[in-house]
């Protein structure tokens, strides 16, 4: 269906007739003015054009949801606890967000106790928790991908192994911080083998066993197919805690850094 034809007049005499989407056009370029009027089929009277065009920049309100919500996302009415009216924790609201509820503006810490035993044993408000907490990781990997980072919030393995190290030697874990320490080299180990041996596309083939992001990786390849002689692994081992020595982020800021450092001593023998 066309749009209708809007007639514009200046002091009682018309001036121009167009459709709505040019008389806004000519009425951001100053042709029409505030004070100009308009008329158009099916109007008793001539209006004010500052107002059409105002009421045409106004988006439409939103169709409302008339659908019920289920009893689970209603908190529990109010019961008083022998402990007294404390208001909910901060640990108890994050994790009723997480079931996708609206936090009445206040709620006791023993209403929201109830609320959650009662979400928790619900399938229905079980199964929205997982759906949230599944679209809030996606929304991660997507704001890492947008930095040029992997899944894990790194730039490369490396940075990942050495935080899990980092984690492990605060909670007195050393077997597990021995076994990062592992992973880290021999995963170093293995780019350089491979990027010595073989084209760009069979090491982005393996990118996701890397735990890489593509960019870093395609910048680790142009470095370590440089090498003549692959260095072994206490090379790696040691030049890695040098560089950590030296800067706790070096892995994301510039991740060939170990691969120049190891060709420069491999240029001085």
């Amino acid at each position: 269906m066309p749009e209708p034809i809007i007639h514009i007049a200046r002091d009682g005499v018309k001036i121009d007739m167009q459709q709505l989407a040019e008389i806004i056009r000519l009425f951001d370029a100053g042709t029409f003015k505030p004070t100009d009027h308009y008329w158009m089929s099916g109007m008793a009277e001539w209006g004010s054009l500052k107002d059409l065009i105002a009421k045409s920049r106004t988006p439409p309100p939103l169709p409302q949801d008339n659908t019920p919500k289920p009893a689970w996302m209603t908190p529990p009415k109010h019961k008083a606890s022998i402990y007294g009216e404390e208001p909910a924790t901060d640990k108890q609201k994050e994790f009723l967000l997480c079931f996708g509820v609206t936090l009445p503006v206040y709620l006791s810490k023993y209403d929201a106790s109830r609320w959650l035993d009662l979400l928790m044993e619900n399938e229905e408000a079980m199964a929205r928790k997982k759906e949230i907490e599944m679209q809030n990781v996606f929304a991660q990997y997507d704001k890492y991908e947008k930095e040029g980072r992997y899944n894990h919030g790194f730039k490369t393995f490396s940075g990942y192994y050495r935080s899990e190290y980092n984690f492990c030697m605060d909670g007195k874990d050393r077997e597990g911080a021995k076994e990062q320490v592992k992973f880290r080299v021999d995963t170093w180990h293995e780019i350089i083998e491979i990027s010595m041996s073989s084209e760009i596309e069979d090491l982005l083939h393996e990118w996701e066993s890397f735990q890489t992001h593509l960019d870093a990786l395609t910048l680790l390849y142009e470095h370590a197919k440089l090498f003549k002689v692959c260095p072994t692994k206490k090379q790696i081992k040691d030049m890695l805690k040098q560089l950590d020595d030296q800067s706790p982020t070096w892995d994301d800021d510039t991740p060939e850094l170990l691969l120049k450092r190891l060709l420069e001593e491999q240029t001085k023998r």
